[in-house]
């Protein structure tokens, strides 16, 4: 239920790009936030949760530098992603990342997406 509302949430900000609350989280509240290809969303809250909603496969860049939420590696401890697919070194690199939270769509994992995360503990 929890993740129906998130979905919705990245759903609406996309479309209405309005003042939506996220988790208890104003839009204000919002660190950085964009989007990635044609069908993925992105935000990072002051809490250091960064949320990943696609619709579809998460794309897949050239360079792990293209990742947008790589300018902002040391805002975010915490990682939700909702797709079918988490792309080849998405994380790469991430040494903040705690935990990471996989949606029940993902279906797939891309090779050495969470390498040299010194940090991770969970992946649920």
């Amino acid at each position: 239920m929890r993740r129906n509302r998130l979905f919705a949430f990245f759903t609406a900000f996309a479309l209405l790009l309005s003042a939506i609350p996220l988790y208890g989280h104003a839009a204000e509240e919002t660190l950085a936030s964009g989007t990635m290809g044609d069908n993925c969303q992105w935000s990072i809250s002051w809490d250091q949760y960064l949320y990943i909603i696609c619709d579809g496969d998460m794309p897949d860049p050239e360079a792990v530098e293209e990742y947008p939420w790589m300018a902002y590696l040391d805002k975010f401890a915490h990682v939700y992603i909702q797709a079918d697919s988490v792309s080849g070194y998405a994380f790469s690199g991430c040494d903040n990342v705690r935990t990471v939270e996989l949606d029940t769509r993902v279906k797939r994992v891309g090779q050495n997406a969470f390498a040299d995360c010194a940090n991770l503990g969970e992946i649920w």
